[in-house]
């Protein structure tokens, strides 16, 4: 390839195009949110998503843990991203048994067409 003569018009356009990918790194940068939340084996963990609060009760006897949220959400979605672990409805609440570790479980809320999600992991 042969060497050419850096332009006027090239050094504006690469500075143009470095200023671009600065700017919008910076902007994911400063916008980025980590819904991920790392909880313990046999300890209480607290999860916020906006105005709910998700709490997950280590329960020794059934070792497992029963999860509840304030105010109580009919519109919450739990997955399970992991196969090792079961997740069981209780009467409004659910028990959730790690079989093996690490674990994930997949927190969603539809609010007006909008999805927010979070995640708590387990080690």
């Amino acid at each position: 390839m042969a060497a050419e003569k850096l332009t006027k018009g090239r050094l504006a356009q690469i500075l143009f195009m470095m200023t671009i990918l600065i700017s919008a790194f910076t902007w994911r940068s400063l916008t980025h949110s980590n819904n991920d939340v790392l909880c313990h084996l046999e300890q209480d963990c607290t999860v916020k998503i906006e105005a709910m609060e998700i709490t997950l009760y280590w329960q020794e006897e059934a070792k497992a843990f029963r999860i509840t949220m304030m105010p109580n959400e009919d519109e919450l979605t739990l997955e399970l991203l992991n196969s090792d672990a079961k997740l069981y409805a209780n009467e409004g609440d659910w028990l959730f048994r790690i079989e093996s570790l690490p674990a994930r479980i997949k927190l969603s809320k539809s609010d007006q067409n909008q999805k927010i999600v979070g995640y708590i992991n387990f080690r």
